[in-house]
């Protein structure tokens, strides 16, 4: 049996029981570490980059707790696991490292990472939920045996909005809010998550299909324009 290393924990309250779990991540491997994030009965695996072991379990953790429901469902359930970077890319992986606390810090979210104290892991942990702390992020590290850590059964999964709008109506709403037509509204993937109702993973997937067309700014930074966008939806 595979000797799990550390745990990940997302709840809602700072002090927790095991039913106030959202989800958690699993890491086991030594010399080829893996997370294994847990949501209900289903478990979705991946490869982090061994320097980063905890900044890409946490907000590979953080996405997830992004993604709706019903679209779970799409996911392939425990997956062969992939590199992190060759998915996602190492530009968009360093600046999720980078980000994180930011990132973090967007939503009411608890993280625990759950680690005993022997663990050659531990410091790195500790060094690094220390670090996101100070940044004003919610995390802080629990040195607890990890074969003790929870009955996986029971946990809940996050609310989902029940009164969600239109693609319609998010287009009218956005360009009443803004005030301007289509062709000079640019929109970031903030912007687009809400708009389609997906998760930063799936917003980064349908960027690699060329689902819709982005544009960069010079630093890097991507950008959607509205008009493109339905133009998009139009055609498919």
């Amino acid at each position: 049996m595979t000797k799990t290393l550390a745990v990940i924990t997302a709840t809602v309250n700072q002090n927790y029981n095991d039913s106030d779990i959202l989800m958690y991540a699993t890491l086991t491997g030594i010399h080829e570490p893996m997370w294994k994030i847990h949501v209900k009965d289903m478990e979705f695996n991946f490869f982090p980059n061994k320097k980063f072991i905890f900044q890409d379990g946490l907000w590979q953790l953080s996405m997830y707790l992004d993604i709706p429901k019903e679209e779970l469902s799409f996911d392939v359930n425990n997956n062969p696991p992939d590199d992190l970077e060759n998915e996602f890319g190492i530009e968009t992986c360093n600046e999720y490292r980078t980000d994180l606390s930011s990132y973090l810090r967007r939503t009411q979210i608890y993280y625990t990472i759950v680690i005993d104290n022997n663990n050659m892991l531990a410091a790195d942990a500790a060094k690094l939920a220390t670090q996101l702390s100070k940044s004003g992020a919610n995390v802080k590290v629990k040195n607890s045996s990890v074969t003790n850590f929870l009955n996986p059964n029971i946990y809940k999964m996050n609310p989902i909005n029940q009164n969600k709008q239109s693609f319609e109506q998010r287009i009218n709403e956005i360009i009443k809010e803004r005030g301007l037509p289509p062709n000079q509204i640019i929109l970031n993937d903030f912007d687009i998550r809400n708009l389609f109702d997906i998760s930063r993973r799936t917003s980064f997937k349908y960027r690699k299909l060329l689902y819709f067309p982005y544009h960069k700014f010079p630093q890097g930074r991507v950008y959607y324009i509205l008009s493109e966008i339905i133009d998009s939806i139009k055609k498919n």
